[in-house]
């Protein structure tokens, strides 16, 4: 089977009808509909599923030394894996690292700057800094994940909170990125405080970019229904947080009265080991962060250590098992500061 063809059948979930004027996906390369404006990959599809593959195979390597005694007592190392397994999924799911019509900006000579709000490990920032050395970026996050000793030179990272206030001047960035942060915030704090913080820092005609994916997911499997009813939805009931919030962006970006150009995109991405790379990353991920959140949601279950360890392998036998029909949406949206 062809990766390109995979990608448009399984991943791509592409409306039957798109409106004037709407950004839409075309097999692997983006289009904005009026425009002349590719955004051809740099990264081969080969390129992508070999860093896949070394992944897993690692992976597959050190599970034969997991015991109930240290699955639940993930290691930074491991958190680190499960975010660089979920960036190779998402790059690999939408064939690039961004959606905004930003490419011809970042390889001029105007010495765009970019900021990535919450970077984590700075996955994202180092390797868009490695494709436009012409350009700045910029990687914030409130816990410094990122590395100390930075390459290339393009890069800066900073520890800070958005929730204080960003520590960059009005009208700096052409484009703010952000990935999976929104569940970190309460509602409030997410439309009151973070979303007017980065319309403070990006310039007009600027562009800002979130991609967020589903929270909870749509689940056809007993185990992993039973994780996510008595687990993970009462835990998330605790924190009250708004599980809605990702489908409200739009909602979120008009109401700002300070965005046009808003598009939205989602993608349909399988749990499964029997869905090609995607599907498998997918279940990779979901694992590493069912181990990680044993200690929290045991409470909730109401299970042993050894009843929650069993649990998970009952659903790791499920992502292997070809009838699998769970998936999760993956959404990204756009928007030009007016």
């Amino acid at each position: 089977m062809k990766v390109s063809s995979y990608h448009e059948e399984e991943y791509l979930a592409k409306s039957s009808y798109h409106e004037e004027g709407e950004e839409y996906l075309e097999g692997s390369t983006y289009i904005r509909e009026g425009e002349e404006e590719y955004l051809k990959e740099t990264e081969t599809d080969i390129d992508i599923i070999n860093k896949m593959c070394a992944y897993l195979n690692k992976k597959r390597i050190s599970s034969a030394l997991e015991s109930p005694s240290t699955f639940y007592r993930p290691t930074s190392g491991e958190d680190e894996d499960r975010l660089h397994c979920v960036h190779l999924m998402l790059k690999y799911a939408w064939k690039y690292n961004f959606a905004a019509p930003i490419k011809g900006l970042l390889c001029s000579d105007a010495g765009a700057k970019v900021l990535d709000v919450g970077c984590g490990l700075g996955i994202w920032t180092l390797e868009m800094a490695s494709e436009f050395p012409l350009a700045k970026f910029y990687g914030i996050d409130s816990v410094s994940y990122f590395p100390e000793s930075v390459s290339p030179k393009n890069v800066e990272f900073l520890e800070a909170n958005i929730l204080h206030g960003l520590p960059y001047k009005d009208a700096e960035f052409d484009y703010v990125f952000a990935r999976e942060l929104i569940f970190a915030f309460q509602p409030s704090d997410f439309e009151n405080i973070v979303m007017k913080e980065i319309l403070r820092v990006v310039k007009p005609g600027g562009y800002i970019e979130f991609v967020e994916s589903e929270l909870e997911g749509h689940i056809s499997t007993k185990a992993l229904l039973r994780w996510n009813n008595e687990g993970m939805k009462p835990w998330i009931n605790s924190l009250n947080i708004d599980t809605t919030i990702n489908c409200r962006l739009q909602e979120i970006f008009t109401n700002t009265n300070q965005l046009k150009n808003i598009s939205e995109q989602r993608i349909k991405i399988p749990f499964g080991r029997s869905n090609d790379f995607v599907g498998e990353f997918a279940a990779e991920t979901t694992m590493q962060y069912i181990k990680s959140m044993a200690e929290l949601l045991i409470p909730f279950m109401k299970l042993t250590h050894e009843e929650y360890y069993n649990l998970t392998k009952e659903i790791d036998k499920e992502f292997r098992d070809e009838k699998s029909a769970s998936y999760f949406w993956n959404r990204r949206i756009t928007a030009m500061k007016i």
